[in-house]
This record gives C-alpha cells, structure tokens and sequence, in this order.
C-alpha cells in the first residue's frame, strides 16, 4: 500500500478488523506495521479498543488520523419462544485455536443438567472437538454444523430457539457472530477481548448469574437494547 501511494500520489486509507490489529493473534508479529501505519492517511478500526492499541502500541508511528466506523447487522426479530426442556446453547466461529473451540466443548461437558450445543463453523481442530463431544453424559449432546452460509445461519436463529450465544476466543475486533445472536435477543457470553467490553452494558462479571439470567422474561430486551445503542445498521449510518 505505501508503494502505491507513492506510486500513484493518492490518500492511503485501510479498514482494521481484530486480526488486522492485534499482533497477540497472529503469533506476536507482523511485519511492515510501522512502514504502514506511517504513510497511512486514514486508520478505520471497527473498535475504540483497536484504536488505543494501534495509538499506545506504536506512539508515534501510529497512523496519522485514526477514526472508528463500527460494523452493523440489521433488527431480524426475536428469536422463537422456547418449547423443549433442554437448554440450547449455540456458538458460531471456525474450529481454530484462536477460537478456543475445543476448550469451550470442555467447558460444556462439564455441566450439570440437561444441554444442547449447536457450533456453526469448521476448522482443523475439529476432531479435538469431536473427541471430547464423544466423552459427553447422555444429558448433554452436540451437533457440529459445519460451515454453512450467512442467510443459513439467519434462518437458524429465525427458526430455533437459542438460550445462550457464547464465545471463548482469546482475541477478538468486535465479531458478527456477536451482533447476529444480539439481533435476534440471544444473551451472549464472551472472553473480555478486544473490542468486546465496549459492550458491556447489562452484563453480569459471572458464569452462573449469567446462565441464570437468562431464564428470565427480559433476556431478549436486554440483548436487543444492546443491539439497539452499538449494532444496529440502520440508526448507526456511520456503517
């Protein structure tokens, strides 16, 4: 991009999402940052938290001008009312070991009433997954989706009641995946990564509360005021 500038004498301006930013994700480097970020005219983070860290990281090699623009899904209603006993819990991403994937499948084994998992995504660890899903009590069980497309994914949550949307990755811009369960008034809980505490509003600091709370009556209108103030496509045209 800095050849191109030169090149061609044009503004220089690049989208940032998580893995764009964070050099913790990617092994702890990535090369050419300063070379970049100096001829860049133009930082777009999806996150204030992806703006701080391109500001204290690189000081004064950080990009000249930095402006957050944040990503934005659209209001798709709320998810159905619950009809079966169990409790539906969903995760969304590819099965790689930034996801945590095969930790959250560990996770889920470990509780004490009756549960069902629904991961959307594939990736090379999936048979770590598969082989603790294999260990499970007959009370828990798990479906493996795989890869299947957005309007798919959509449609699931349009037509299945979900519990609990949960992350575990360990690094994180501010995920779709997110803002896709948030839409439908799926509670959500994720690892404090990234941009994720910028949406902390009605979040409880604990497992258990959190899983408690979401048998209560005002579950999807929490989930979707937070939808409302960060996500929504429509109010924000800064999308």
């Amino acid at each position: 991009m800095p050849l191109l500038k030169k090149r061609f004498h044009c503004k220089c301006i690049s989208r940032f999402h998580g893995t764009d930013i964070y050099e913790e994700a990617c092994g702890g480097y990535k090369p050419f940052r300063r070379w970049l970020y100096n001829e860049l005219d133009v930082a777009i983070p999806i996150s204030e938290n992806g703006k701080r860290y391109l500001q204290d990281r690189y000081g004064i090699n950080a990009p000249k001008m930095i402006e957050v623009h944040r990503l934005g899904v659209f209001d798709h209603g709320l998810n159905p009312e619950k009809e079966e006993t169990e409790f539906h819990i969903v995760s969304c991403s590819n099965i790689v070991p930034v996801k945590r994937v095969p930790l959250l499948a560990e996770a889920i084994g470990k509780l004490d009433f009756k549960v069902r998992w629904t991961h959307i995504g594939d990736g090379p660890l999936r048979s770590e997954v598969e082989f603790v899903a294999e260990k499970y009590p007959e009370y828990v069980t798990c479906e493996l989706l795989g890869v299947i497309p957005n309007a798919q994914v959509i449609r699931y949550y349009a037509e299945h009641h979900v519990d609990l949307f949960v992350n575990a990755s360990r690094s994180e811009g501010v995920p779709v995946s997110i803002m896709e369960a948030f839409s439908f008034g799926i509670p959500v809980i994720a690892t404090d990564v990234g941009g994720l505490h910028q949406v902390e509003d009605r979040c409880s600091t604990h497992v258990k509360e959190a899983v408690a709370r979401c048998g209560c009556n005002s579950r999807p209108i929490c989930a979707q005021l937070v939808m409302d103030k960060h996500f929504d496509a429509v109010i924000h045209p800064a999308f």
